[in-house]
């Protein structure tokens, strides 16, 4: 055992044959927040774990040391450290007034002694990331035919609710449309607290996202780019460009994942908001770019063996390079080709 790593070595009375199955009980204990020590996302009202505090099996090797020609990392996706799809279940108990969410359709929600009980559990295998909310959340629903829709916000942060709804029905629409189904029965948008982080996320039908894409202003006449949309937009998009499609651990995956989603936001952005819009849109990936790449201590790789960690290579030079794609040979064009490719690859993770 290593206390200061936290690393233990445990060795098993039997082998574990493959395809075999074991149960692992553990039990976590949360250590309160204070002053000058935060330790816990348990809170009051707003409560969001996520699969970090489930122990981990085996050594989690650096995304900077795969490589194309690595053998090993075409065996596993870019986000499998130690499993490569999951099943998930999970029943969650809270506070009486409040609602706890987890991915999955909830099969049964119950009250004993006070407190609220839910029962979560995904119609089909995940990547191992996923999160736990717990808050007293008010809740605006809708459809887009077969699919639920649903976000779940603090009481009183309903200023972009319409935009957020706007923006998952029109990149659901789109994909669906331009590459197949959307694989589950519900979305989610789930909001949790800022001490959290200002991110958003895909973990199985929920994109849980930091409370202040909800309380964002876009700008006097549109300057800034509306995050409300954008954001759902995006993450919906990553249930088909990193859900669908899971890219090998290797140099290149995010293009893949981020590059492509990017592109995919950009064309529900322009027909919402015009080209004018889209346009001022891919100027704050320019910018996004140029600023990047003057901190980049490395050689800088090429789009095709962008690493994780490079953002503003995935993200910024990845809308540029796709959208000059779909200029100069056309939309229709590059979706038939980017359908013909996840036609190929769906869910072989």
């Amino acid at each position: 055992e290593d206390a200061y790593f936290q690393f233990r070595v445990l060795r098993l009375q039997e082998r574990l044959m493959p395809g075999d199955s074991m149960r692992l009980h553990f039990s976590v204990r949360n250590r309160p927040n204070t002053l000058f020590s935060r330790n816990s996302g348990v809170l009051r009202n707003g409560t969001y774990l996520r699969q970090d505090i489930f122990p981990r099996l085996g050594y989690i090797q650096g995304s900077a040391s795969a490589s194309p020609a690595d053998s090993t990392s075409r065996q596993r996706h870019y986000q499998s450290r130690d499993a490569d799809l999951i099943r998930f279940e999970a029943i969650i108990g809270t506070a009486g007034d409040q609602i706890a969410i987890a991915p999955g359709q909830l099969k049964r929600s119950w009250q004993a002694r006070g407190r609220r009980y839910f029962h979560y559990k995904m119609d089909r295998e995940i990547k191992f990331a996923f999160g736990i909310h717990s808050a007293r959340f008010a809740v605006r629903r809708d459809t887009l035919g077969p699919v639920a829709l649903e976000i779940y916000h603090h009481p009183g942060h309903e200023y972009k609710l319409g935009e957020m709804m706007a923006g998952l029905k029109a990149a659901l629409a789109y994909n669906a449309q331009n590459f197949g189904s959307y694989q589950h029965h519900e979305a989610r948008i789930i909001e949790f607290p800022q001490t959290e982080g200002t991110f958003a996320t895909t973990s199985g039908n929920c994109i849980p996202m930091s409370e202040v894409r909800f309380i964002a202003h876009a700008g006097a006449g549109g300057e800034k780019t509306d995050l409300a949309f954008y954001t759902p937009a995006h993450e919906i998009t990553h249930q088909w460009w990193g859900n669908q499609l899971m890219p090998a651990d290797a140099p290149g995956a995010v293009m893949l994942t981020e590059s492509i989603a990017e592109y995919v936001t950009l064309q529900v952005f322009r027909r919402h908001y015009g080209d004018a819009q889209a346009l001022r849109f891919l100027g704050l990936q320019r910018q996004r770019y140029l600023k990047g790449r003057t901190s980049e201590q490395d050689e800088e790789p090429p789009l095709v063996r962008v690493g994780t960690e490079q953002s503003y290579i995935a993200y910024g030079k990845g809308a540029l390079a796709f959208n000059a794609l779909s200029h100069f040979a056309g939309e229709t064009q590059i979706n038939e080709i980017l359908e013909g490719l996840l036609n190929e690859y769906r869910f072989r993770g």
